[in-house]
This record gives structure tokens, sequence and C-alpha cells, in this order.
């Protein structure tokens, strides 16, 4: 299921609507911006249904469990691929690997996430330690629509 609105105004209008939406609820002051716009809507509805599911996940991580005062969301198109930027200055989390599986347990959206970037043939990579913050960047290469 994705939201209507990936496939009426796209990708990047969806996402700032969900970020002014998010914003005043938000205990952090939230930052979302988009280079290579028009690129971005090029590619295949299901790799933005994915990066759409990404975002949102990223920002109820941040809601639940950051304590950040900043979080920023950047997307970038660059040649042939998608750059997802997220940084917060929250509390981190120890980098030790995430050994959960049950549903509703912690480390399961970030399963999620890392299943829908490998589902994309993508690559992230996450540094944050406790008391660090997050910094994650993700990698997709760009599926264009035929």
């Amino acid at each position: 299921m994705h939201p209507h609105l990936l496939h009426e105004i796209g990708l990047i209008r969806t996402l700032h609507k969900v970020i002014e939406h998010e914003a005043p609820l938000c205990p952090f002051k939230l930052e979302f911006s988009a280079k290579g716009a028009d690129m971005i809507e090029y590619w295949d509805l299901d790799t933005k249904r994915h990066i759409f599911r990404i975002v949102q996940e990223l920002l109820n991580n941040a809601r639940k469990h950051s304590q950040a005062s900043n979080v920023s969301i950047t997307i970038t198109s660059l040649s042939n691929q998608i750059l997802l930027i997220y940084r917060d200055d929250g509390i981190g989390f120890p980098s030790h690997p995430i050994e959960h599986s049950e549903i509703g347990s912690s480390g399961t959206g970030i399963e999620q996430m890392k299943n829908r970037i490998l589902s994309l043939e993508g690559k992230w990579e996450i540094r944050t330690d406790t008391g660090s913050g997050v910094y994650l960047t993700v990698t997709i290469p760009m599926r264009k629509v035929a």
C-alpha cells in the first residue's frame, strides 16, 4: 500500500507535506531538503514508496527515542543513485547489532528500513553510539520508469 499523493504530486511534494504536518508535533526542530527534485520524480513508484516509508520510520524513531533537539533529512539525486541522509543530535543508541526480532520490539523499525533498502539493492551506513546522535546514509541505485 502506498500513499495516493506519491502518484498524484510526487515523492518530494508528498514528503514536504508530511514534514509540514509533523514538524509542529515534534519535540525537535525538523528540517527537510531535496536536491535534484526533478530527477527524483523519474524514479519508479516502488522506489518512491520505499523511500517514503523509510522517512516515516526515521521520523517515528526520532520522536520516540532520539531526545534530539535537531533532526534533518536530505534527499539528493546524484547521477544514477538516490542519496538519503538523516542526522540527529539526540542520545543515539549502542552501536552493537540489534538482535530483537519480535514485532513491536526495539529495533524492528531499523530492521524494516534495512530490508527496504536491501530490496532496492541499496546500501546503508549508520554511525551512532550512546550519547552521540545518529548519522545515517542510504544510497539506492536509480530505477527509472520505462
